[in-house]
């Protein structure tokens, strides 16, 4: 009896054990060597093989092999000639040993196996190579992590890629996107990751193989692709952009200063490393272009209102949750985008075109107004004064931050010029530059001849966990979010984080409504029937909509 040997990656992820199975010997060994010695030099087919009482070996079967394919044979034809020279002889003792082992590795646990050898002097080498395989991949990992230590905004995440195949990953993410991707492949065993959209995608990729020194290095969307590289190679070239970062920070800050008149300190400056592009720490930025942004809501003002059709209200109300659109599906996209083109003076180099629009589907929002039965509004968001005003109050979890109000900015804003000239002027000297608080509240400004709508809006980023539905005003497959409200008083016994921060406390009913009167009755009615005591039904004051 002959044994295996099945090497894991231990729990600890730093080391390896190996597990001792039995190979039984084909019971039928001696009398399928004397059947071969008697036909020596002669020709056999598959079914003579099967007559002599040796169909096992004339089967298919597959096994783990050494590198964690699959190896063995195929099915014998019933028709095959196998000439019992050297070679057939061979051919047919190999069928008989993968037999043996076929059979052997069905008791092996597959859960983190990296490697099945059949022979004591090949696991030997094997525990050797991928234990320095191993402590290779910790060592880049270290290496790494210290190259990119000091950076504002870094996180690095370890741990298994795939628990069943032992393979170990390293990441390292700039303020939550991926930037580097580190393999560490030890099982040889491949994954496809599945994205939407490139900006998902790690910018760079390094695997360190089983058997190898080096390890390889990739960027698709800088078309290098180094099979084998050294790890100093790898960390020059990972870190290239981010090592040239200071004189970048000079002729950022030197333009600053002409443009806004503004001395930035030199602690101030931040390199994306995703976008490869220099920035602002927010304080700084604020400094800048402050005058540009939204601000929270003010405690002074106690309600907020939302125009909407009659029957988008009854489903409101009945279902208890309310509605929040994706960016993408907003009748006013273009209207909140209008600094996009001054937010960087590049494009990404991840960045392809449906990019911008993919990364809308993650950003939902409800809009308010702080106009309260407003003839403007009713015509234009009220269904023409046949639909409803919400109003809401803040409910006790609500924070200063998730309702903005929206900044009403001129087509000439003087701010806007400089940013504009400040870009230009960096895109000549080849210098990369990002505005990531403009880019943040880029769905919080529109142009001033909007300000009648005394606007506030609030936005929910979120990945997952959303419906889809098609937007009937443009014929747009959009996602949607629904959040739990509360109606009339809210309950902190039945509270979740993720509800609506908002408090539903009344409705009116537009001034245009057809049956206006018994509509306030019936509501009010619904209303008790649900014990919601805190919420009313109320119609419009204003007596003459046309």
């Amino acid at each position: 009896m002959s044994k295996g040997y099945a090497i894991y990656l231990a729990k600890d992820n730093r080391t390896l054990k190996v597990i001792e199975f039995p190979i039984q010997a084909y019971a039928k060994s001696q009398q399928l060597f004397q059947y071969l010695e008697e036909h020596r030099d002669g020709t056999v087919s598959c079914e003579d093989l099967k007559a002599a009482g040796f169909g096992e070996i004339t089967g298919e079967w597959m096994f783990p092999n050494s590198v964690m394919g699959k190896s063995g044979c195929t099915k014998m034809a019933d028709d095959a000639q196998i000439k019992l020279d050297d070679s057939g002889v061979r051919m047919i003792v190999s069928r008989m040993v993968y037999y043996d082992n076929y059979r052997a590795s069905g008791q092996v646990d597959m859960n983190r196996l990296l490697r099945i050898d059949y022979d004591d002097l090949g696991h030997k080498f094997s525990m050797e190579t991928i234990q320095k395989c191993v402590q290779h991949f910790y060592q880049l990992a270290d290496s790494l992590q210290a190259a990119f230590a000091d950076v504002l905004g870094i996180s690095f995440e370890i741990g298994e890629e795939e628990a069943q195949y032992g393979n170990l990953f390293f990441r390292i993410f700039y303020k939550g996107r991926s930037f580097l991707h580190l393999l560490g492949k030890f099982g040889n065993s491949s994954f496809i990751h599945l994205v939407n959209s490139k900006q998902r995608f790690p910018q760079w990729s390094l695997t360190v193989h089983p058997f190898e020194d080096s390890c390889q290095l990739d960027n698709s969307f800088k078309d290098i692709h180094l099979q084998k590289v050294s790890d100093e190679e790898a960390l020059t070239t990972v870190t290239e952009s981010y090592d040239r970062r200071g004189e970048q920070f000079d002729k950022v800050r030197q333009h600053i200063e002409q443009v806004f008149g503004v001395e930035v300190p030199g602690g101030a400056f931040e390199f994306d490393l995703v976008r490869e592009c220099v920035t602002l720490h927010e304080d700084a930025e604020r400094t800048l272009i402050g005058a540009l942004l939204p601000t929270p809501s003010s405690e002074d003002r106690k309600e907020f209102f939302k125009y909407t059709s009659l029957e988008t209200f009854i489903k409101i109300f009945q279902n208890g949750t309310i509605r929040m659109n994706s960016v993408v599906a907003m009748n006013d996209t273009s209207e909140t985008n209008i600094l996009q083109d001054v937010i960087r003076n590049f494009k990404e180099p991840i960045e392809s075109e449906a990019d911008t629009y993919l990364a809308s589907n993650t950003r939902f929002i409800t809009s308010f107004s702080a106009l309260d039965d407003s003839l403007p509004m009713w015509a234009q968001y009220g269904n023409k004064g046949t639909g409803v005003c919400l109003v809401f109050e803040r409910g006790p979890f609500f924070k200063d931050e998730d309702l903005l109000k929206i900044n009403y900015i001129s087509k000439n804003d003087e701010t806007v010029k400089k940013v504009r000239e400040l870009q230009t002027a960096l895109k000549n000297q080849d210098v990369h530059f990002y505005f990531a608080l403009l880019d943040k509240y880029r769905n919080f400004i529109k142009y001033d001849f909007y300000k009648s709508e005394d606007e506030y809006r609030y936005l929910v980023v979120q990945e997952k966990g959303e419906d889809w539905t098609v937007n009937a005003d443009y014929n747009l497959v959009a996602p949607y979010i629904d959040k739990r409200l509360s109606i009339g008083v809210y309950s902190r016994k039945s509270a979740r984080k993720d509800d609506f921060p908002f408090i539903l406390r009344r409705v009116i009913l537009g001034p245009a409504m057809t049956n206006q009167k018994y509509n306030v009755w019936q509501l009010n009615y619904m209303a008790s029937r649900k014990n919601l005591w805190g919420f009313k039904v109320e119609p419009s004051r204003i007596d003459n909509f046309r």
